[in-house]
């Protein structure tokens, strides 16, 4: 799925059929992991997104490995097709507007830094919240293997300028303390980091409801106040069923008879 804005996209492409994490409010996770694609068919998804935008006059500038599993489960594939992605000779795609987001695997992170090639990192705490607590308990099974501590200090070694994705939601890792939490968390590590807020897109049967626009506003203002570059990002493709695949995966994984 690509999104388009003043004629120039981003494309978010899918590493893995299903994902093996298993975090509570995915509903990809839900699903378990089908099978990790080839580099081929990662590559694929480029071409054929480059085919789609040429034809309606859009630059395809930037590829993020964010959409349905990990990354650094199906490592070796996403390494060789982001390569051939950023090939001048083929997709000519640069390094850096290539982002590999991952939900926390310290020592896989560690490898990529040893890649010539130094594509972008976003870490994901998609309802991570810096409190390991609370991830412990509620939300992101791998927590227990490594915390939020162990992966925010890998990812800054790995690259200074590093992306923190983080899906606000309602009454669980939206309030006002899990803000200064966040912000003191990335204050103490680095002197930048980009903090991307992501309303959390909500499937049918699930607790976990996307944070209120008052509690997001008072948030964002809190990262704002201690230096914090922060974006809230719209959410794509719910109109298709699409939305980071959570409301298609919940739709295949009850059985929908009209889902194709």
């Amino acid at each position: 799925m690509f999104y388009a804005e003043d004629k120039r996209a981003t494309l978010c492409i899918s590493c893995q059929v299903g994902c093996a994490l298993n975090c509570s409010f995915c509903a990809t996770g839900k699903l378990g992991l089908v099978r990790s694609l080839s580099r081929a068919e990662v590559v694929e998804q480029v071409r054929f997104a480059l085919l789609e935008t040429s034809r309606r006059g859009i630059l395809l500038k930037s590829v993020v490995f964010t959409g349905e599993g990990e990354p650094t489960n199906n490592l070796q594939a996403v390494l060789d097709s982001a390569a051939i992605i950023s090939d001048p000779q083929l997709f000519a795609i640069s390094a850096r507007n290539i982002t590999i987001s991952t939900a926390g695997n310290a020592p896989v992170i560690k490898k990529m830094a040893l890649n010539p090639l130094q594509f972008r990192l976003a870490v994901s705490l998609r309802a991570r919240a810096p409190d390991n607590r609370l991830r412990n308990q509620l939300l992101m099974p791998i927590n227990g293997i490594w915390n939020v501590d162990a992966v925010l200090d890998t990812a800054f070694d790995y690259h200074s300028r590093i992306s923190v994705e983080y899906a606000l939601m309602r009454d669980i890792n939206d309030t006002q303390e899990h803000a200064f939490l966040l912000a003191r968390s990335l204050n103490t590590r680095a002197s930048w980091a980009h903090v991307n807020l992501i309303p959390l897109n909500e499937i049918e049967d699930s607790d976990y409801k996307s944070s209120t626009a008052n509690n997001t506003a008072l948030f964002q203002n809190i990262l704002k106040k201690r230096g914090i570059f922060t974006t809230l990002r719209s959410s794509k493709g719910q109109l298709i069923d699409g939305g980071c695949g959570q409301q298609l995966a919940a739709k295949v994984r009850d059985g929908d008879e009209h889902v194709q």
